[in-house]
């Protein structure tokens, strides 16, 4: 495949020079040689700004935790750093994931929505959105499986968790 591009790559170029060269040698005007260029440069690249704005947006507003019930647990739950140890909660609580690829398909954003659930009740204690970004379509077009750009701070599958999963308060009992 790398050749392909490549050489597609090459025709490219050599499609600019010619329209290029065609246009400065039919007309006088700088400004249309100038465009020329600016059309050929912007093809493969227009969508990589605004597609990265949006991605920022995404990312600073609508990427978040959110709890909607919060339940505490015994110590034995967490690991020795304080995390949720989610091998011994899955007894307890479930996880899952849904993964939105038609997000924005103009842009290559996709949306990532984790949850986590009490597998006695169903219901859902706690959910978590983000964002990745694949770049421009030429990027998503030749990489579609590439890695992607993640909203930056985000461990989301561990936020979720910890900020769902409680370690259990110690209450101590006073006498009068």
């Amino acid at each position: 495949m790398g050749f392909f591009v490549l050489l597609g790559l090459i025709a490219y170029v050599v499609l600019a020079k010619f329209v290029v060269s065609a246009i400065g040698k039919y007309s006088a005007s700088k400004a249309a040689k100038y465009s020329a260029i600016a059309v050929f440069v912007l093809i493969p690249t227009w969508d990589i700004v605004p597609g990265h704005l949006y991605f920022g947006y995404l990312c600073q507003d609508k990427a978040r935790v959110r709890v909607h019930k919060s339940v505490e647990v015994e110590q034995k739950y967490f690991s020795a750093n304080g995390q949720p140890n989610q091998k011994e909660l899955s007894g307890l609580y479930q996880s899952g994931s849904t993964f939105d690829d038609r997000f924005s398909r103009l842009f290559h954003i996709t949306k990532v929505e984790t949850f986590v659930r009490d597998i006695h009740s169903g219901e859902i204690l706690g959910s978590a959105t983000l964002f990745h970004f694949y770049g421009g379509w030429l990027a998503a077009y030749l990489f579609p499986q590439g890695p992607p750009s993640s909203c930056p701070g985000y461990a989301i599958y561990d936020d979720l968790w910890k900020a769902v999963i409680k370690p259990k308060r110690n209450v101590q009992m006073g006498g009068i």
